[in-house]
């Protein structure tokens, strides 16, 4: 039987239009009495029920919301082009979600982005310009970083947690046969204890509040000890103008040295304790020190091992040093957005790794 469908009549049958995330936001603001972006998080679902297009909305709203206050992405960009259709704002979004997503490849972040929520950002560049402008935004992000920090209260702290984690640039086993990236500046062998581990790489230093919330990272030779590298980390921290009057910073077993100590005292005003060495506990028993700080020092310990692991920050794929510092920038930042939403939420600090996956 032969069907006939040209004198049919056509029904059109309307799509529900998806919005791009500037129209969603716009939208939730103009429709709700709340005129606070804050108050506007506080309004989201909590991070069990979260979408990953909630996530966008979220980070978008902080990231906006700092542009604007900063007066607009004229002020900050370096190009000719003052008013890109594709806003810095949303380049910052993307890569800081990709972040939060444990995402380990840049391009297929992006590939997964442009094939799934393009709605979303429907002017989205080319993947070659977004890898160029999200490099060429890492002044931008550190600025985020630090107004992050002042939004959590941890830039005023009167007390900070110090430590390390160890950066592999190339597998041991490889490092004969490799070209030895970024020997030329001051990539070396070093020795982990907390992993007992050897590696050929960076050793970052960490600065956090009483919290875990990490304040400032600095990267020094893996040779280079804890102790010798921690006046370096307070000349740059000083240099930044991130140190504010006198602090008191708490390390493990690698920062112990009287004279040390004191001629950082004399010079900064800088009060380090370090935790002390027991080399006979059986007969001595524990260290009343050691039993005061190591629940203090157990919260730098979560930060590290979630910024080297859950954010791949101990490992890299990049092989130039500014894209290795415009990396560990932007995961510091996403880390830190991530402890401010979960402060708008009224979700434990820390708790970074339930936003996406």
């Amino acid at each position: 039987m032969t069907m006939i469908t040209k004198d049919l009549p056509k029904y059109n049958i309307a799509q529900p239009a998806k919005q791009t995330i500037v129209e969603k936001v716009a939208h939730l603001l103009r429709d709700s009495e709340i005129k606070n972006i804050d108050e506007l998080l506080r309004q989201l679902p909590v991070k069990e029920l979260m979408s990953l297009e909630d996530v966008f909305i979220a980070v978008y709203c902080v990231v906006s919301d700092f542009t604007d206050n900063m007066g607009g992405q004229k002020s900050i960009r370096r190009s000719n082009n003052h008013n890109p259709e594709f806003t810095d704002a949303e380049v910052l979004c993307i890569e800081i979600v990709g972040q939060l997503a444990k995402q380990i490849s840049q391009s297929a972040w992006y590939r997964y982005v442009r094939k799934n929520y393009l709605y979303l950002f429907p002017r989205l560049c080319c993947r070659t310009r977004y890898v160029r402008r999200v490099f060429l935004l890492h002044k931008m992000t550190a600025f985020f970083q630090q107004n992050l920090c002042a939004l959590l209260s941890a830039s005023y702290s009167v007390a900070l947690l110090v430590d390390s984690f160890p950066i592999e640039l190339c597998n041991m086993q490889r490092l004969k046969s490799s070209s030895q990236p970024f020997e030329s500046y001051g990539a070396d062998f070093g020795y982990c204890a907390a992993k007992k581990v050897h590696y050929y790489g960076f050793k970052c230093h960490i600065v956090s509040d009483l919290r875990g919330i990490p304040i400032f990272i600095c990267l020094t030779s893996a040779a280079m000890s804890d102790l010798h590298a921690f006046e370096f980390v307070v000349t740059q921290m000083l240099e930044l103008h991130i140190l504010k009057g006198k602090t008191i910073y708490i390390g493990d077993k690698g920062y112990v040295g009287q004279e040390f100590q004191q001629k950082i005292k004399d010079l900064y005003g800088i009060t380090l304790l370090s935790m002390e060495r027991e080399y006979d506990k059986a007969k001595y028993g524990p260290s009343p020190r050691n039993e005061f700080l190591k629940p203090i020092r157990k919260l730098v310990e979560t930060t590290i091992d979630l910024f080297s692991v859950e954010l791949h920050a101990g490992t890299t794929k990049r092989r130039t040093m500014k894209g290795l510092a415009n990396s560990l920038i932007t995961k510091l930042a996403s880390f830190n957005l991530a402890n401010f939403l979960n402060y708008l939420l009224d979700t434990a600090l820390l708790e970074i790794t339930s936003f996406v996956y």
